[in-house]
């Protein structure tokens, strides 16, 4: 099982991250600048990236660019940051990273963290779009058959990402949905009803793929869409 880590400074979590993922793992250790050509190469299973060094920005075009590689969309990405509060973590998720460790690294919690990535994307249909209908009259969605009940602020607010297929920021769906006075508005109440619509849609809520989100431009939907 092939094992990309792109590498930063630190020496500790270097050092951690190669005891961790030793027989019968195989790790490959790059550096920044060689980071993207190293993820082209075949049979990867698993891609872990220092942040630490980077700016959110910085990470989501990489996250981007490693997506929009054939080979990097069915590849689990785990980042590793310095960062100290759970608002930058959940930025950094939001760059559509799988998932975020913070450091001090423990072995134990990072091949843990690695099993379940490595579980979740061998689980079957985990990278096919899911197939999404909704029912205007009952308030409802079904997913790939499930049926789930939402509110009418929730089910709007999904209608509308489902009708209008690009990415929208908080604001603009606060706009769009709310029609707030003019003035500055907390945009707390989409990410609320996002959350919560990620809670009853996703599979693992904590790395949507219907309801996806991208740094700087919002969320979107990506699913095989139908009305009833």
């Amino acid at each position: 099982m092939n094992v990309l880590f792109g590498a930063g400074q630190d020496t500790q979590t270097l050092f951690i991250v190669q005891q961790t993922f030793r027989h019968p793992f195989s790790l490959t250790l790059v550096g920044t600048e060689a980071f993207l050509p190293a993820f082209l190469q075949d049979s990867l299973s698993l891609v872990i990236w220092d942040v630490s060094h980077l700016s959110t920005p910085q990470v989501s075009d990489g996250v981007q660019a490693m997506r929009g590689l054939e080979a990097g969309q069915n590849l689990p990405l785990l980042a590793l940051t310095s960062a100290s509060s759970a608002c930058e973590v959940a930025r950094l998720l939001d760059t559509g990273l799988d998932d975020v460790l913070r450091k001090p690294l423990q072995t134990q919690e990072l091949r843990a963290r690695a099993r379940a990535l490595l579980r979740w994307y061998s689980a079957p249909g985990a990278q096919e779009a899911p197939d999404l209908r909704l029912d205007p009259l009952r308030y409802q969605a079904l997913v790939n058959e499930k049926c789930i009940q939402l509110t009418p602020i929730e089910f709007h607010l999904l209608d509308f990402l489902c009708q209008n297929r690009s990415y929208h920021t908080s604001q603009a769906l606060l706009e769009a949905l709310w029609h707030p006075p003019d003035g500055p508005q907390d945009t707390a109440l989409v990410r609320n009803h996002i959350r919560n619509l990620r809670c009853k849609l996703e599979r693992d809520p904590n790395r949507p793929r219907l309801i996806v989100s991208h740094y700087g431009r919002g969320y979107k939907v990506q699913a095989n869409v139908q009305r009833a």
